[in-house]
């Protein structure tokens, strides 16, 4: 009865309706669409600029305050009622201004990739059947080509390095310090994207002295994988 019950539909109706005409899976796909300046007044005219955008906020209180502005200067005498409408219309584009620029999205600015100072390495320390072999190193260069700034892997499990594959420093074994001894506790994955700026990176002197991000990846009690980058915040939650 309650499926079948008209009522009950219109919701349905409303939700599957937005999704044909957004073209995604549900009226949160629609992408945020961004509108410079240069086309806002077009826009705004033929009713297609979204009324909620920081162009639009930045564009009207920015006209706003030039319009005040010229008419201030151009009224000789001002009238008390003028000055209070005027102190009204600054609040409000000062507001406008004050909210669009809090809410736009400000990109960091992305460091280039640094030559590490190392000795490429691709050796397999722990005897192992051929097959676990190649899926170790199968694995390993798969992290490489997804991505492109890793540049040094290393494997370790049971109390021991398994491998070290890529651009190595001058430690030759995998050493366990705090950060990776606290990853393993919590089974979780920790991530350093500048490791430059942190005390911890002396922990890692396996790696290049210059290894700009360092992700580490329990994968069992005793066990876990490092990949070292030459880019600061290189990885991805797709990564």
């Amino acid at each position: 009865a309650f499926v079948s019950s008209p009522a009950n539909h219109a919701p349905a109706r409303q939700y599957f309706g937005a999704v044909r005409r957004s073209g995604g899976t549900g009226p949160s796909m629609v992408p945020r669409r961004r509108h410079s300046l240069a086309t806002l007044p077009t826009m705004m005219a033929a009713g297609k600029a979204p009324l909620n955008s920081e162009t639009v906020s930045i564009g009207v209180g920015g006209v706003s305050l030039t319009a005040l502005l010229i008419n201030r200067l151009a009224t000789e005498e001002l009238a008390n009622a003028q000055g209070r409408s005027d102190i009204l219309g600054l609040a409000v584009c000062s507001a406008l201004l004050l909210t669009a620029l809090s809410t736009i999205d400000l990109k960091v600015r992305e460091k280039e990739s640094v030559e590490l100072a190392g000795v490429a390495f691709d050796e397999v320390l722990v005897p192992m059947s051929a097959e676990r072999e190649q899926t170790l190193r199968w694995a390993a260069g798969a992290i490489s080509r997804v991505c492109e700034n890793a540049k040094s892997v290393a494997v370790y499990s049971g109390g021991q390095t398994v491998a070290r594959l890529g651009v190595m420093g001058r430690e030759q074994t995998v050493q366990v310090g705090p950060i990776v001894e606290s990853a393993l506790k919590s089974a979780q994955q920790q991530y350093l994207a500048d490791l430059q700026i942190l005390p911890g990176r002396f922990e890692f002197s396996y790696f290049p002295i210059n290894t700009q991000a360092i992700l580490i990846q329990p994968i069992g009690p005793d066990a876990f994988v490092v990949v070292g980058a030459d880019k600061v915040r290189p990885f991805t939650g797709r990564d």
